[in-house]
């Protein structure tokens, strides 16, 4: 589902795990009091079961809704949606977390596709199995001597898979980009199939729809080693206010991308 303020994707929430890996998850949050580390996964396991933005509208209700009740503990919440999140038009966002979430449904999508072509080839096997058993004709059974029984059995043939048609990137994208960020969701392991990339595309239209240039999100996303499309980020979404905290955020970009690259 595509939200009509921004574009972005969110979904019903119906995710009863995510992947989590303990040792990136210490190497990110060493630097965070137990009350921050414990509220911090809070907050993804509140984004994931939800499949949205933390929301913004009311901090109140918010971290009593993460358990977050005495003065310390809204304090310490608020340094973890800083750090963790920037604030757009659906809440507060975590890029890495919208990554693993569609992944998840894009997985989720191409097992049930494959289950309804298994349904459907096994039904039309049946169907024609009918037409056969109706159309033999039925002949009286003599007392005939059995024939001689033939132990060998020919070895089925398999059927040759047929590969996928290349996907083409339309004209108003540099080709060049494109590849740039094909060989991104290759690198992050993630499924460049036609349906996945018409996908994207449509992404791209959207954003372009809404006034923004789809160039520079494909160029942000390919920056970032991002596997979806966002608008680009204004000046007041960016965290750390001088080079410590800017490194200290690459550092946590690093360190979590590998959630989304696990699932992709």
């Amino acid at each position: 589902m595509r939200s009509a303020k921004t574009g972005f994707l969110f979904f019903k929430g119906n995710m009863n795990h995510y992947p989590f890996h303990i040792g990136d998850f210490n190497m990110t949050t060493r630097h965070l009091t137990r009350v921050e580390r414990s509220l911090y996964r809070e907050c993804l396991d509140m984004y994931y079961r939800d499949e949205r933005p933390l929301p913004a509208t009311d901090f109140e209700k918010l971290a009593r809704k993460l358990l977050a009740v005495t003065v310390e503990e809204k304090t310490a919440l608020q340094a973890v949606l800083d750090e963790f999140f920037f604030v757009d038009g659906e809440g507060y966002r975590n890029v890495r977390c919208d990554d693993v979430i569609l992944a998840y449904h894009y997985n989720q999508e191409k097992q049930s596709l494959a289950g309804k072509a298994s349904a459907e080839k096994r039904r039309q096997a049946s169907a024609q199995q009918s037409i056969n058993i109706s159309s033999t004709p039925v002949e009286p059974v003599l007392n005939q001597p059995k024939p001689e029984t033939n132990n060998h059995k020919p070895k089925p043939v398999k059927a040759k898979a047929k590969p996928s048609a290349d996907f083409a990137a339309p004209p108003w994208l540099d080709p060049d980009a494109w590849g740039a960020w094909l060989q991104v969701r290759a690198k992050k392991r993630a499924a460049a199939t036609p349906y996945a990339l018409t996908l994207a595309v449509k992404s791209l239209e959207e954003l372009r729809d809404q006034g923004h240039d789809p160039q520079a999100c494909l160029d942000q996303s390919i920056a970032k080693g991002w596997l979806t499309f966002y608008p680009p980020k204004s000046g007041s979404f960016q965290h750390g206010q001088n080079d410590r905290d800017a490194e200290r955020k690459r550092t946590i970009d690093e360190l979590t991308g590998r959630v989304a690259a696990a699932v992709g």
